[in-house]
């Protein structure tokens, strides 16, 4: 995937603050949503980068902006991270690795201030496979997040996967 394709995925009206904002980047791989993320947060922002492939974290870069960048070598379903009072968590391409989603979702919630945010980015598919072993619709998804308390969903874009079997949609959710 082009970087132009992940900004596509995630780019909301959620980043136009004009302050700063701390977003963390849970199983960030080699970094091309934490760069897409980058291109995106205004000037002063930072973003904690998880994955815990440290090969992986190595390459990853936040770009431009002015954006600090933190990495952390950690798993992100089973470790307890340093994060609090985050304005939002990014997870592409994260989720369908994580077989119990509620207790994940409901663990991230302390990581997160009063008023953040989630954006996903995840396969539109029931159908699982080697690489996407426990996947959901979005409007599975939706479900979910409405079962833990989150109030709002709002489909930001999709596209094509390049395997034929599905599209990749990106999300955002709030409270």
């Amino acid at each position: 995937m082009e970087l132009t394709a992940a900004v596509s995925l995630i780019n909301t009206n959620l980043f136009q603050t004009g302050h700063p904002m701390h977003w963390a980047d849970l199983g960030c791989g080699n970094g091309l949503f934490t760069k897409a993320l980058a291109t995106l947060l205004p000037a002063g922002s930072s973003i904690t980068a998880i994955d815990r492939d440290a090969a992986a974290l190595k390459k990853v870069i936040a770009g431009t902006g002015g954006i600090q960048l933190k990495k952390i070598h950690a798993d992100f379903v089973n470790d307890l991270l340093p994060m609090q009072q985050l304005n939002g968590i990014l997870m592409a391409n994260a989720l369908h690795f994580v077989q119990h989603k509620k207790s994940l979702i409901e663990k991230l919630d302390n990581y997160l201030a009063v008023t953040a945010s989630l954006l996903i980015v995840e396969y539109d598919t029931q159908i699982p496979n080697p690489w996407v072993p426990y996947p959901l619709t979005v409007q599975e998804y939706e479900q979910l997040f409405r079962e833990i308390g989150y109030t709002q969903f709002k489909k930001i874009n999709t596209l094509p996967s390049k395997f034929g079997r599905s599209t990749i949609a990106g999300f955002w959710v709030g409270r």
